[in-house]
């Protein structure tokens, strides 16, 4: 009893320590999601913007390539970190270096999900030279989720769950379609002086259509590794499917390289021959993809 608790030191302190176990980290644990939540939005609206800034005279897949590639190393470097320490603090759960070679294709699923996520967010912003809209598209994916959730059954289907995705994505759709006018005058600066306004259009239009499969691809990652968190740890999963995506990606680079006609497109400032020259001016946007993108997939 509490007699006992008062007169054993040692009983009163670990009773006291249980207590605090099961009070505390539940508040600090909700407060501490909250704040990665908000800090995620930050960065994922930041990102629009900084990408704008980083990409004139810069091959898009480039940018992609280089990102995704050293924020695999990056990541996997973590991850065995992490993996060592709970090894040594005997997580069975998390001591797995290596994926199962069962769970490849989830992993594979997965990077490409990250891949049509981070490459057409890329090509987006490029092709529509329009911060806001890329921004805009980013609270679709919880709408993606639930819409494919609902069409493979995984969730039951609600008129009102089915109201509710209509609603966001015509406020999203609203949003994109007044701002087009504003956002390509204001993105242009970077564009040649030979470009029709038909062109611009046309370039435009496949923005939004990049813009609609970076979201997609967002939603499709989160479904494919959310069984995997129950046997690996959250940055494991992360570290394989980017490297993933990492492969697909610097396979669709080099494909895209060849085609004249589809670097033109995509980099109509670029100078002739220099796909994959790096311009000093998108130093700062890579390195910020690189420390704060990567170190909240870290968080998250």
């Amino acid at each position: 009893g509490g007699d006992h608790a008062f007169l054993n030191d040692e009983g009163f302190i670990e009773e006291f320590a249980l207590v605090q176990e099961d009070v505390i980290p539940q508040q600090s644990h909700w407060c501490i999601a909250h704040a990665a939540l908000l800090l995620a939005n930050f960065i994922f609206g930041s990102g629009s913007v900084v990408g704008t800034l980083g990409l004139p005279s810069f091959h898009p897949l480039t940018f992609a390539l280089i990102r995704e590639s050293f924020a695999a190393v990056l990541l996997l470097a973590a991850a065995e970190i992490i993996t060592r320490r709970n090894n040594n603090n005997n997580k069975s759960k998390y001591a797995c270096t290596l994926p199962q070679p069962s769970d490849i294709p989830a992993l594979a699923l997965c990077g490409s999900g990250i891949f049509a996520s981070q490459a057409f967010f890329v090509v987006g912003i490029k092709l529509s030279q329009n911060a806001v809209a890329g921004s805009v598209w980013q609270p679709s994916q919880p709408i993606f989720t639930a819409a494919i959730c609902m069409m493979m059954r995984w969730e039951p289907f609600s008129l009102s769950r089915l109201s509710g995705i209509l609603l966001a994505f015509l406020g999203c759709a609203g949003m994109i379609v007044y701002g087009r006018g504003e956002g390509s005058q204001g993105g242009s600066e970077y564009g040649t002086a030979e470009t029709n306004e038909g062109t611009d259009m046309i370039k435009d239009v496949v923005g939004q259509a990049c813009f609609f499969i970076n979201c997609l691809g967002s939603s499709i990652y989160v479904l494919a590794c959310k069984n995997l968190t129950n046997q690996y740890h959250s940055i494991s999963i992360t570290a394989w499917s980017y490297t993933f995506a990492a492969l697909l990606m610097a396979i669709f680079a080099f494909v895209c390289s060849m085609s004249t006609s589809a670097t033109i497109f995509l980099c109509n400032d670029c100078e002739p021959g220099q796909v994959w020259n790096v311009p000093s001016s998108a130093v700062p946007a890579l390195a910020f993809f690189l420390s704060c993108k990567v170190r909240l997939r870290m968080d998250l």
